[in-house]
């Protein structure tokens, strides 16, 4: 094979399987994100093939040179010729976190294609500064906010808006989700090795079934072909523009799942030390975090992040052509336009049982991971991501009703009057992420009788609640002041309980 000396071959034995198993699993998303965005979030073809494709193309290219690059230079460094390189890409939980939990309800809420775009173009580059922060202090933060607290509110999340969300979406034509989705259960949950992946499976069977249903026909076919033209990144500026009101909502969001995804990134880099690859964590993290802010520039409303399976990829004896070959595949469907006539042929029915799979397989790994006596925690977390969605489904109908009957928008008072557990929905909705980890952090310290911590944990919620973080629609000051009395107290009272010999530090 060719290769430069004491830098390793080009391309390597396993290079072939690492770059099926990469490329099926991150253009699939890129496949189901497009398909979302076209019909349910409403986003201008316009933009999708001329901004946002492009700017992925150009993204995964760039991050997989980067770290083929790396990968040599690595071989170099140590004299050796089998470090693999790192699989990078679009990271799952956060581009359908971003989809269903950030564009969505934005063009849920304006009717705006476009603005649901930038404001998902201005999260990534948020999301992108805390994915690097959280590179460079997530010893810290780990040890301040506890693994079951943050975890579990990943659950939550999955559930809520990767579960609820996507049930109903697929749903719209049950026939076509019902097929899909046991297309892809049933290799998963029984353990079935298949040559093709499953995803794969679950998008061709569910394809044929919305074909022979007549969801998918030729017009729609030929209507997809008129944006398969050649497209090159241009810079977009312009998507900066917008009021930025439009993403306060959805801060805690960002937030919370990009602590989750720097810190997801972080164990898939330990899964290359663990076979003896010794890539910089940090300087990684710092790499992954500039591109994407680059990509930004570009249009790209998706985060990037490390995948699982390093360890795999070096079993079967990949190296760093594989991510090299990744990234020029994914730079000519995305530059091509050959992504539409994808979109024309595959219906986003077909695409989102995965979405719904990765929701069942995260929740999973986090109660595999979390001590039992926990699990009363990780399912309180659960409970309360649901309310979020529960309020967004029922102020975006009531909202609805009101458009079309051609009347104001119910008061709180009056959707309680009428049977609808409105306030309940409220206070707990609004920052419902945040709520979550801090009643968490709470319960935790409660169960292993840290007082002391239980006490910070209780004046932090004071503290989100009194600027109107937690509890509130809107930031302010001095929002919400029953609920800030309600922290206090409870901290008092961990606080008593301390004085009174019951820590256990």
């Amino acid at each position: 094979m060719l290769g430069i000396k004491g830098r390793g071959p080009w391309w390597s034995k396993g290079d072939g399987d690492a770059l099926i198993g990469v490329f099926a699993d991150g253009f699939s998303k890129v496949i189901a994100a497009t398909a979302i965005m076209t019909y349910t979030i409403k986003v201008p073809g316009e933009i999708i093939y001329k901004n946002i494709l492009p700017s992925i193309g150009l993204t995964i290219f760039g991050l997989n040179l980067l770290f083929t690059l790396y990968a040599r230079y690595l071989n170099y460094k140590e004299g050796r010729d089998d470090n693999v390189a790192l699989p990078t890409g679009l990271h799952a939980t956060r581009v359908f976190t971003w989809l269903f939990a950030i564009m969505l309800p934005v063009y849920i809420g304006t009717g705006d294609g476009v603005l649901a775009w930038k404001v998902g173009v201005v999260a990534n580059l948020i999301s992108s500064v805390i994915f690097i922060i959280t590179g460079y202090a997530s010893d810290w933060l780990q040890k301040t906010i506890p693994a079951p607290a943050l975890f579990g509110t990943l659950a939550g999340g999955a559930v809520a808006f990767l579960g609820v969300n996507i049930l109903s979406k697929m749903f719209n034509t049950p026939i076509v989700a019902f097929v899909a989705l046991f297309a892809l259960l049933i290799p998963y949950m029984a353990k079935i090795e298949t040559k093709i992946p499953g995803p794969v499976i679950s998008i061709i069977l569910g394809t044929v079934a919305a074909w022979v249903m007549g969801v998918k026909n030729v017009d729609g076919l030929k209507a997809s072909m008129a944006n398969a033209t050649i497209q090159l990144p241009k810079l977009t500026l312009d998507v900066f523009s917008f009021d930025y009101g439009a993403l306060t909502p959805y801060l805690a969001i960002v937030l919370i799942f990009t602590i989750h995804g720097a810190i997801n990134s972080l164990m898939g880099i330990k899964q290359a030390h663990s076979v003896n690859d010794n890539i910089d964590a940090k300087n990684s993290i710092l790499v992954i975090g500039l591109v994407n802010i680059i990509s930004c520039l570009f249009g790209n409303p998706f985060p990037l992040g490390v995948f699982w399976g390093h360890n795999t990829w070096k079993e079967l004896k990949a190296g760093s052509g594989y991510s090299l070959a990744v990234g020029a595949i994914y730079a000519i469907l995305c530059f091509s336009g050959l992504v539409a006539i994808v979109n024309g042929l595959v219906p986003a029915e077909a695409t989102l049982p995965m979405l719904l799979f990765i929701a069942l397989s995260s929740t999973t790994q986090v109660f595999n991971v979390t001590d039992v006596k926990y699990y009363g925690v990780l399912t309180l977390t659960i409970v309360l991501s649901l309310m979020e969605i529960m309020l967004s489904k029922v102020m975006g109908a009531v909202k609805a009703t009101a458009k079309i009957v051609g009347g104001p928008v119910p008061t709180l008072e009056l959707l309680e009057k009428g049977g609808v557990d409105s306030f309940g929905y409220f206070y707990l909705g609004n920052g419902a992420l945040f709520i979550s980890i801090i009643w968490a952090s709470i319960v935790i310290y409660i169960i292993d009788k840290d007082w002391k911590k239980a006490t910070i944990a209780s004046l932090a919620g004071a503290l989100f609640t009194f600027f109107g973080m937690i509890h509130s629609a809107n930031p302010g000051v001095m929002v919400n002041m029953p609920l800030v009395i309600c922290y206090v107290v409870l901290g008092v009272i961990m606080t008593m309980f301390k004085i009174k010999g019951g820590c256990n530090e």
